[in-house]
């Protein structure tokens, strides 16, 4: 393991949240959108923990901020662990605002640090979110965010 991982619950490697990229470690400009900044669960909702156990049925494993934007086109950098028994099962990231979002599959059974980058044109103003979905129930498996790069790409 390296000086820079830690052991999950059930034994995976994930990176340190000191690993984590920050804001200035990407281009210049944007908003960092962190984990203490999403949510989990399906009410009450609670602040989006370190690590996420997928173990349960397909669901939504973590959203938000809904943080207000104006019209453009968007693009999201999300940046998240998975775990080998997650890793096993589909998962994909989105970014946008209901009832419509892009979604970006991560790639089926490669674990490890995944960067996603997602543009959305947002044709209005309005409450965009970040959501990472389980598409088929899991016995097994943790990931971790560590949060999303929100910058504007251009005019609509």
């Amino acid at each position: 393991m390296s000086p820079m991982s830690q052991k999950s619950k059930r034994g995976g490697d994930f990176m340190s949240p000191a690993a984590a990229p920050a804001p200035s470690d990407e281009s210049p400009g944007g908003e960092w959108w962190g984990r203490e900044l999403f949510l989990v669960g399906r009410g009450p909702y609670s602040p989006c923990p370190e690590i996420i156990d997928v173990t349960g049925l397909a669901r939504v494993l973590v959203f938000g901020p809904y943080r207000e934007l104006p019209a453009g086109i968007w693009r999201a950098t999300v940046t998240l662990d998975v775990s080998p028994d997650a890793a096993r099962r589909p998962l994909d990231v989105q970014f946008g605002k209901l009832p419509d979002y892009t979604t970006s599959p991560l790639p089926f059974g490669v674990p490890g640090r995944h960067t996603v980058k997602l543009e959305y044109v947002l044709r209005k103003s309005g409450l965009a979110e970040v959501r990472v979905n389980l598409k088929r129930a899991a016995f097994h498996g943790e990931i971790r965010l560590f949060g999303a790069k929100v910058e504007r790409a251009g005019d609509c």
